[in-house]
């Protein structure tokens, strides 16, 4: 009875579900307006760099010099504001906040790095905002939980919400924002953590639309998916985005390492020279192919509604987004490479239809269909994240008929990058830097580790004959609150609190035995058990102490809440601790930036 009666008030008093309901509602409107702000930001940005020139249709010499301007602000406030930086960026910053116990980045840093992806951004490059509004979610998420003093795991619980906010608002994706979070940063589905999310997301996203506006990111009509005997061109358009995706991966990340060792061999102010002359060689592309201009959204857009069906220029587009890429990412130090990403799905996949209709011209579907199938299957690739790729496109576009083909070539996809590499866009950079983000972000992480590497020992046991006032007198000063129960051959009868203890003095059972009051039948434990199995018992049943026993039912151990998260936070940092040793052997590169925080992704 008084077991029951402890743990039916441990249980009022943990439940806190109405408090993070309200949170992630509160933070969702916040980030709503975080992410309004920044889409304006750009707006005036572009209209400062591009107001006198339409870079898409005019051939004025003007438009070389719009990535020049911005690639030397980029080169300024890199090398006076970001030198120091040596924490991730964007979503891998999640990730390591989240998973690997990472530390926030400083406030100067978010605000340049959020200037520096604007500036980016209105100057042409092929950077997205997708890590600087990432980075903005986490961190205004992190400062709330930390001002109501939440606990650690309620404050992450916090960031992910802002995150999935943040993106849901971003790219006006209600129910993506929240599966993106829930398969790419913390790769788990959890319902309880997945309701907040979706609460953050969807109340960000209408506080957006009712600033910005409802329309689609991309504009597309209303393809509708007829006939079966296509779903093999769309698998093997899977194959193809996958290593599409994989290769994008490995160009992107390549193209950092060729300027970092440019950097290197650079000293002082001349390193600025580097953005400029990437913004020169943009900016001549630009003059010379009006379409290559910034992240792609126009030829997106082109290609879907069938306004673009020449497969040279899709093919000669594709290559030089990929070229913008690798200078973005490389010389400006800026960007994710999200929605450049789209653009080359959206470029394969056009040149794939087109090819299609040319080899089965009885095909129903029209070739910008597999140009949009096409965009979610890179993005599956680079990312490893089928269903969210499925579902953010099908929002991003307001096209819900495609669902088969997507789910074919978006899974495909996902799978042929997985054979090909471990590394996704959003892992890449700490797995690079000698993390194990693998290990750290699985959800049985507990299932690997075992009672026997938690458990308090050596147990404190307790006489069944005792008497309560005795055994007051022998648990009064010990660090722990739980204690077994046993006969004189040894053997587990019981287990006592030293609550229990204290409610038994104060009801005058000061001579009772221990064999009177001790709760019988005890749940326990063996040493070979998993964590998670204590885990789940602890739970089920309300407790706090678990016995461990041997094969002879004989107490060897005490296993407890703290024990289990000790253990876990052991485990991550086992997994952690490389970051430090990874910083000390990278230095900065010199004044300009530190490549370790270029930017670029719960275990609770």
């Amino acid at each position: 009875m008084i077991t029951l009666k402890r743990t039916l008030i441990e249980r009022v008093r943990s439940f806190d579900q109405p408090i993070l309901l309200f949170l992630s509602l509160f933070i969702g409107i916040a980030c709503g307006f975080l992410a309004a702000g920044y889409y304006h930001l750009i707006r005036l940005l572009r209209w400062i760099f591009t107001g006198f020139a339409n870079p898409f249709i005019s051939q004025n010499g003007y438009v070389i010099f719009i990535p020049v301007a911005g690639g030397l602000l980029i080169a300024l406030l890199n090398y006076h504001f970001l030198h120091s930086s040596s924490h991730s960026y964007g979503i891998p910053a999640v990730i390591e906040f989240i998973s690997l116990q990472g530390k926030r980045n400083r406030p100067r840093t978010v605000v340049t790095r959020a200037l520096t992806s604007a500036i980016s951004i209105g100057a042409g490059g092929a950077a997205g905002k997708q890590a600087s509004i990432v980075q903005m979610g986490l961190e205004i998420s992190a400062f709330i939980g930390e001002k109501l003093n939440l606990q650690d795991k309620k404050v992450k619980l916090l960031v992910i919400c802002g995150v999935a906010a943040v993106i849901g608002a971003a790219y006006n994706t209600p129910l993506g924002g929240a599966i993106f979070v829930s398969e790419i940063i913390i790769n788990q589905f959890n319902i309880n953590q997945f309701s907040l999310l979706a609460i953050a997301s969807t109340v960000a996203t209408a506080v957006y639309r009712g600033i910005v506006g409802d329309a689609s990111k991309f504009t597309a009509p209303e393809y509708i998916f007829k006939n079966p005997a296509e779903l093999p061109w769309y698998l093997i358009l899977g194959l193809l985005c996958g290593v599409a995706g994989v290769l994008y991966l490995k160009l992107a990340f390549k193209s950092e390492a060729v300027f970092k060792d440019i950097r290197d061999r650079l000293k002082g102010k001349i390193q600025m020279i580097i953005p400029v002359l990437a913004g020169l060689v943009m900016g001549i592309i630009f003059y010379a192919v009006p379409l290559s201009f910034g992240r792609g959204t126009q030829g997106i857009n082109m290609v879907l509604n069938g306004e673009l069906t020449e497969p040279w220029l899709m093919v000669l587009l594709l290559v030089l987004k990929l070229f913008n890429v690798a200078l973005t990412m490389g010389a400006w130090s800026t960007g994710a490479g999200y929605r450049a990403g789209l653009f080359v799905g959206a470029m394969l996949g056009g040149t794939y239809g087109i090819a299609i209709h040319y080899l089965v011209p009885e095909s129903i579907s029209p070739s910008a269909t597999f140009a949009l199938v096409g965009m979610a299957g890179v993005f599956s690739g680079f990312a490893q994240a089928p269903l969210t790729a499925m579902v953010m496109m099908s929002e991003m576009t307001r096209n819900f008929q495609l669902i088969i083909p997507l789910a074919i070539t978006c899974v495909v996809s996902a799978y042929i990058s997985r054979v090909l590499s471990t590394e996704t866009l959003y892992t890449a950079r700490l797995i690079q830097r000698g993390l194990d983000v693998i290990n750290a972000r699985r959800p049985d992480i507990l299932r690997n580790l075992y009672v026997r590497e938690a458990m308090t020992t050596p147990v404190e046991s307790l006489p069944s004959d005792m008497t309560v006032r005795e055994a007051y007198m022998v648990t009064k000063h010990k660090p722990y609150g739980g204690f077994p129960v046993t006969a004189k051959n040894g053997v587990l009868i019981g287990i006592i609190t030293i609550d229990d203890i204290i409610q038994f003095l104060g009801e005058g059972k000061v001579k009772t035995r221990l064999s009177e009051v001790a709760v019988r039948h005890p749940v326990t434990l063996n040493p070979g058990n998993s964590l998670q199995d204590a885990a789940c018992k602890l739970a089920r049943y309300g407790i706090n102490h678990l016995p461990v026993v041997d094969e002879n039912n004989r107490p060897v151990g005490m296993v407890t809440r703290k024990d289990i998260i000790r253990a876990y936070n052991k485990d991550i940092e086992r997994a952690a601790s490389t970051v430090q040793a990874g910083k000390s052997r990278t230095p900065p590169s010199g004044k300009l930036t530190d490549q370790n925080s270029s930017a670029t992704e719960v275990n609770m």
